[in-house]
């Protein structure tokens, strides 16, 4: 079956990751971390690729990346072939280092951004390298540590994470949560966010334009519906109550905002009252919020509760 081309714009958001052929280890010791880390700052520098966030795994990384003037494609042949060379003459090896191509997706950075950050972030926690988020803190194959204050280096700027947040503790906070979430809450994220990648590819592919496709409802008639659904006054609804229900009814209307009509974190604060910072976080919530309802729903079905 052919490959589907990619998609390669400039200005655009990726979430990359490469795994080791047959999940085998790309990564034996610190030294092949090390040469990985100066290979791609020097190639950011290089090409003028932002970066956003990375981790380092045994056997897979994780890469949240803006492409510049510079293809997405052709930074990444570039880093993989070099570390490839590294790795196969260092340890006398010959062939294929990494699994098939990359894997890319697509993240607008108002829509699931900050939630991709906590995902990348939170990995060697969840895969075991680490057990604690103070360990976290201190992981050097990781932009968390650059970000929570470590002396970082001249290719990556913690600010363009921090900005998305009132302060470095808020940041925190924000990561500290995701490690309570229970299997089934991250696989339910991981699918929101694999489906929001694949709607902005077709997108692309049907559109030069970043913006979805209209449809047919207004923001007066996802106010009105969501007012309806938690059984709330809009005046509750855009007022800055903070009853759990009326704050879970919020999360989700500026999940629906940013989903439906397109709309950007910025856009969605004017709207509901609250700043930039405040809606990224909001239609996260509403995410998580969704995808559960999503989850049980599906639960009911199974157990003869419900009929679709």
């Amino acid at each position: 079956m052919p490959r589907n081309p990619r998609i390669d714009e400039p200005d655009l958001v990726y979430h990359v990751i490469a795994r080791g052929i047959e999940r085998r280890e790309i990564f034996k010791s610190n030294s092949d971390r090390d040469f990985f880390m100066a290979k791609l700052g020097k190639l950011a520098l290089e090409t003028g690729t932002q970066l956003y966030a990375y981790t380092l795994m045994p056997n897979h990384f994780h890469l949240l990346l803006r492409r510049r003037s510079t293809p997405t494609a052709t930074f990444m042949q570039r880093m993989l072939t070099a570390y490839a060379i590294y790795f196969n003459k260092k340890y006398g090896r010959a062939g294929h280092l990494f699994q098939n191509r990359y894997r890319s997706f697509l993240c607008r950075e108002d829509m699931y951004f900050l939630e991709l950050i906590r995902y990348i972030h939170l990995n060697p926690l969840r895969g075991g390298i680490i057990k604690s988020l103070d360990d976290l803190s201190k992981y050097p194959y990781s932009s968390h540590k650059v970000i929570m204050g470590a002396r970082g280096s001249n290719w990556y700027d913690p600010a363009l994470i921090l900005a998305h947040f009132g302060s470095q503790k808020e940041y925190l906070d924000f990561v500290a949560a995701g490690i309570d979430l229970n299997s089934d809450d991250i696989a339910a994220i991981k699918s929101s966010l694999t489906a929001q990648s694949d709607k902005e590819w077709n997108m692309l592919s049907n559109s030069s334009s970043m913006q979805p496709p209209s449809t047919g409802i207004s923001l007066d008639a996802l106010i009105e519906e969501t007012c309806a659904a938690h059984a709330i006054s809009m005046q509750e609804l855009l007022g800055n109550s903070r009853k759990r229900k009326v704050a879970n009814a919020r999360a989700l209307l500026a999940y629906r905002m940013s989903s439906q009509l397109g709309l950007t974190g910025s856009e969605i604060g004017r709207n509901l009252a609250v700043t930039r910072s405040a809606a990224s976080k909001m239609i996260i919530k509403g995410v998580g919020l969704h995808a559960g309802d999503a989850r049980d729903k599906g639960m009911k079905t199974e157990d003869g509760l419900s009929a679709s």
